[in-house]
């Protein structure tokens, strides 16, 4: 029996559908994946062994008038030979992850009465996971209310199997007497803008020892970040990127981050305080909504994304170093919103359609 996964563009999609994928491979189920060549999701499909299958897709929203006629050829393209994609393998059902990717082959599913099943993992659905909410045959969506109708299956967002195993044994730890470790995520977008603001911040606190950070600065900026901390005297490591995030998680104590759905997730799942600053650009402005979502259960502080916000992130990080009930409270807020079970749920919800 095959089933096939859509999923692609950025890690914020396709990390979710690998986590249900390799949750239905447990079962011996033939899965094949559809993306684009030359990828990150052709990457991590194929290094798990499952069949790759290529279409053409670009983003429409937010492009130039002749990026967006390409998009639309390519539209139109992928979905004939999603079509035959389809027929060939005769899937037993499809499962979506959205992005610009997934609205073709969603399309071409319904048109071949095969079942159809999305999942949106933002706050704000995005355009494809719009239009194929209304063919799909059943909607999981990672925050409640997310497309404001009833039905939709809130199961929260499925996280890394790796990050999933450590969650089990990291068990909230006492803060009190200890130095905090600070992790900074400066992220794919807007990191040079995120990583002045901390650096600012950290400029300004009186107590420079009060912490220790681990900070991934993203690509072009480190070097710069390195010269900073090395003025300022704070005890540190940057990593362009990091690729143990479940370990870096475990090690701390405080997270500042942007604010995309697969971090909100995690962070929970991991139990780790944050503030957040949501990307200002974001298509539907999605992650100031995600963001919100922790700030309303007590498990996070939301700051805007400018210069505006470094005296308030200073005088957060000075209180989060003295009052650390404060943090054991956020961890606890973490705990009590999570959903480490996602994949699971999905597979069950899945085979109760079928039965």
């Amino acid at each position: 029996m095959t089933i096939l996964i859509v999923a692609g563009g950025t890690g914020g999609h396709i990390f979710p559908a690998l986590a249900v994928a390799k949750e239905f491979s447990k079962r011996d189920l033939n899965i094949a994946w559809l993306g684009r060549d030359n990828s990150l999701e052709k990457e991590v499909s194929e290094k798990e062994g499952f069949n790759f299958l290529t279409t053409k897709a670009l983003p429409f929203r937010g492009k130039g008038i002749f990026h967006k006629l390409f998009s639309i050829l390519y539209l139109i393209q992928s979905f004939f030979s999603s079509l035959l994609i389809i027929y060939k393998i005769k899937p037993k059902f499809i499962f979506s992850s959205g992005s610009f990717i997934s609205l073709a082959p969603g399309i071409a599913a319904f048109c071949l009465r095969v079942p159809l099943f999305i999942h949106e993992q933002n706050s704000i659905p995005g355009t494809s996971n719009k239009i194929l909410s209304k063919l799909s045959t059943i909607i999981f969506e990672g925050f409640e209310g997310s497309f404001g109708k009833k039905g939709v299956k809130y199961v929260g967002n499925p996280i890394r199997e790796e990050i999933v195993k450590l969650a089990d044994r990291n068990k909230s730890s006492s803060t009190k007497g200890k130095r905090l470790n600070l992790l900074v995520l400066g992220g794919s977008q807007g990191s040079t803008q995120l990583n002045e603001i901390v650096m600012e911040s950290l400029g300004k606190i009186k107590d420079k020892n009060a912490w220790k950070v681990l900070h991934q600065t993203g690509e072009g900026d480190s070097d710069r970040i390195q010269r900073k901390y090395r003025a300022l005297g704070i005890e540190f490591e940057l990593k362009i990127f990091i690729k143990d995030m479940a370990k870096a998680y475990k090690n701390s104590d405080l997270v500042i981050s942007r604010a995309g759905a697969m971090t909100i997730a995690e962070v929970c799942i991991m139990r780790k305080p944050s503030i957040l600053f949501p990307l200002p650009w974001a298509i539907d402005n999605h992650q100031f909504y995600n963001a919100q979502f922790l700030k309303k259960n007590g498990a996070a502080e939301v700051l805007e994304s400018s210069n505006k916000s470094i005296s308030s992130l200073t005088s957060f990080l000075e209180k989060l170093s003295i009052d650390k009930k404060h943090l054991e409270m956020m961890s606890k807020s973490c705990s009590r919103i999570s959903l480490p079970e996602s994949s699971k749920e999905i597979l069950r919800i899945i085979d109760e359609y079928f039965k």
